[in-house]
């Protein structure tokens, strides 16, 4: 798509993602930190999931689009695991509409409310990590001018959100390769021989931290009525 087809397209709705690395300052080599962090963007530039390109903004930030709130936190959730232990990410996710006004640029040119949604989503993930729950790392917010049914989403969302991150926060580096394998779909024999455990501990591993409720919880989540996509949702307009 061109960037004035993208012009005369009129306005977008989906879910927004603004995302930025938590204490990178503080790492010992911010270098080969930077060339981790562009290898996991690479290798899921081609989600199924996205519906804009994943890019690296200013900084320690990158951001991306997708049709629904759903596939955000999926998204959201196979990039921190591809970066942890090493290192932890932060995300805010906006559900509204944006417009594009040039896509070629990079980051690409674009405004709305979906990205203010997201902007004010990542302050209020910062803020509780600092006030009220230390293992706050995504949040989920509704523009403000979007239907009730987009607030609704907004809510049953942020209730995964809260467990999702008080589970990640409590996983050990081996419980977080078993649930980044599981989600992708990896046999446990598959990824106990990365690991260099026997199946049995795989399997341990995925129940005592959590990681199978979770991932259930996730394909609910997925499949909520809620997270129907738009009528012009998902519409590839970047890649």
């Amino acid at each position: 798509m061109t960037d004035s087809e993208v012009g005369s397209s009129g306005p977008l709705r989906g879910a927004v993602v603004i995302a930025d690395l938590v204490g990178s300052r503080r790492h010992s080599d911010r270098a080969a930190l930077q060339q981790r962090v562009r290898a996991v963007l690479a290798a899921h530039a081609s989600s199924p999931l996205l519906t804009q390109r994943l890019e690296e903004t200013l900084g320690d930030e990158f951001q991306a689009a997708t049709a629904r709130a759903g596939d955000a936190v999926r998204l959201c959730l196979e990039l921190r695991l591809d970066l942890l232990p090493d290192v932890d990410t932060r995300f805010g996710i906006g559900i509204g509409s944006l417009a594009v006004f040039d896509q070629g640029r990079v980051p690409m040119s674009q405004d709305g409310p979906a990205w203010w949604a997201a902007r004010s989503a990542i302050g209020a993930a910062r803020r509780r990590a600092a006030s009220r729950s230390r293992s706050a790392r995504t949040w989920v917010v509704a523009a403000e001018q979007e239907s009730t049914a987009a607030h609704r989403e907004a809510a049953l969302t942020r209730s995964f959100l809260v467990l999702q991150d008080h589970l990640l926060a409590a996983m050990s580096p081996l419980q977080l390769s078993v649930l980044r394998g599981s989600l992708a779909g990896a046999r446990q024999s598959t990824i106990a021989e990365a690991a260099g455990v026997t199946q049995s501990a795989v399997s341990q591993a995925l129940s005592s931290s959590g990681g199978k409720a979770l991932i259930q919880a996730l394909a609910e989540l997925l499949h909520s009525d809620l997270h129907q996509p738009a009528p012009d949702a998902g519409r590839d307009i970047s890649r």
